[in-house]
């Protein structure tokens, strides 16, 4: 690394500087020629990159001297770095940043299983329309020393919004913005979950023949401290006690590693018997619901079947009218999980009550459920609106509008004075809106 000492005249001008005559030459005619501020103007000289982006962003007044480095550009092909990170809720992540024609971000979440892996990759072009920093690169590797450093002054960060994950760099001297480079979760398939568990089962193999290993040479020394020692008879039959414990414990793990495989068989043959027109997202999604939704009903649930998914009200009458034992479940947009049940049939009408004696409503996460009191004024159905729970002529207990939001009120019709079912608003907006019907 080289520094260089300029003279500038604060108006697009170099005035001196100690380079030999033809590289002083090469700068003070580019910049006349140009009259651009020189804060634009990056020059190449004999495998050298020179940079006055950030020095010239912090200059006060019209004339002053200024050091510049000179940085080497010639790297190797395959630069990378590969660091860990937390989020603010202590979840830990892999990170690896490949830089090569384009800037390659990899993010793995192992706390999970499966484990969830984000990518994504950067142009030049794409790097430069995101942030300033980049404008002063030719290729994306050039950019891997001032990366890097960022890495040592720790002032990347990693911030996660639901199914979102982004890497950031911090605001530093020269840089206007912080830079955040959006990641895409990588679809986790069924063939990699079961590949994972097979090698989890091989290491518990592993361990367990180390396991039989270690016992028979405890049994050798059980054996040797038998023979020459009288008193520790007792602790060696401590010791084969344990080893018997040990290999219970064993028989007792391939147990349940037989049951595993036997569980992934019914599962397997249960996605392609039921679930074959459907992703892995969705079989998992509902299987998930399903296990939950156990909770709120005396008798057992034989199926759920995902019939609606929108906002349009045409629609919803024309996929779920006609329709009884329909489970209603509205995610707002803070990622909460709520809504409610309805037993009797579903009927389109701009103005209508519909009695239910089993209806409620209910927030998934906090497991509460409020069943209906009045059934005479359960359901209404109204103009505008996608379905309302509960209904005293004005106001409705639980509402769902057309337009991506929704509402709730006090009232006798199911119980909830304390917005328990919303977590405590009156209003929200919704980001899904599904609809479910249940089999019993």
């Amino acid at each position: 690394m080289v520094e260089i000492e300029f003279v500038y005249d604060g108006k697009g001008t170099i005035i001196q500087a100690n380079l030999d005559d033809i590289f002083r030459d090469i700068c003070q005619k580019y910049a006349i020629k140009t009259q651009l501020d020189l804060k634009e103007l990056f020059f190449l000289y004999n495998g050298y990159k020179l940079n006055l982006d950030s020095q010239l962003n912090q200059l006060k007044i019209n004339s002053k001297k200024i050091n510049i480095l000179v940085f080497d550009t010639n790297y190797s092909e395959n630069l990378s770095l590969k660091f860990n990170l937390k989020d603010i809720n202590n979840n830990e992540y892999d990170i690896t940043i490949d830089f090569s024609n384009n800037l390659n971000i990899i993010a793995i979440y192992k706390n999970v299983f499966p484990k969830k892996i984000y990518k994504n990759s950067f142009s030049l072009e794409e790097l430069k329309n995101k942030s300033k920093f980049f404008k002063i690169y030719d290729a994306v590797r050039e950019s891997y020393n001032d990366i890097k450093s960022f890495l040592d002054q720790k002032t990347f960060f990693i911030q996660t919004y639901g199914n979102i994950v982004s890497i950031g760099i911090k605001k530093q001297i020269g840089i206007v913005y912080d830079i955040i480079f959006p990641l895409k979760e990588e679809q986790y398939d069924l063939n990699d979950t079961v590949s994972e568990l097979c090698i989890r089962n091989i290491n518990l193999e592993n361990k367990y023949l180390n396991l039989e290993q270690n016992n028979n040479e405890l049994n050798n020394k059980i054996i040797n401290i038998e023979n020459n020692n009288n008193e520790l008879k007792l602790k060696n039959i401590n010791l084969e006690k344990k080893c018997n414990e040990l290999e219970e414990k064993n028989i007792n793990l391939e147990k349940k590693i037989n049951e595993l495989y036997e569980k992934h068989d019914l599962l397997l043959k249960k996605y392609n018997e039921i679930y074959e027109n459907k992703t892995i997202q969705e079989f998992i999604s509902t299987d998930i619901l399903f296990s939950k939704l156990r909770l709120f009903f005396d008798k057992s649930i034989k199926d759920i079947k995902l019939i609606y998914n929108g906002f349009d009200r045409e629609t919803f009458f024309e996929k779920c009218g006609g329709m009884n034992n329909l489970l209603f479940l509205v995610k707002d947009e803070e990622g909460n999980e709520f809504g409610g049940y309805m037993s009797s049939k579903l009927l389109k009408n701009n103005l209508l009550i519909i009695k239910d004696n089993n209806s409620f409503i209910f927030n998934l996460q906090k497991k509460k459920i409020f069943r209906v009191i009045n059934p005479e004024n359960a359901i209404a159905i109204k103009k505008r609106y996608l379905i309302c729970f509960g209904s005293n002529g004005k106001e409705n207990d639980f509402y769902i509008y057309d337009k991506k939001s929704g509402g709730m009120n006090i009232s006798e019709n199911y119980g909830d004075k304390e917005y328990e079912t919303t977590n405590g608003r009156k209003q929200f907006s919704i980001s899904e809106f599904k609809v479910y019907h249940l089999e019993f």
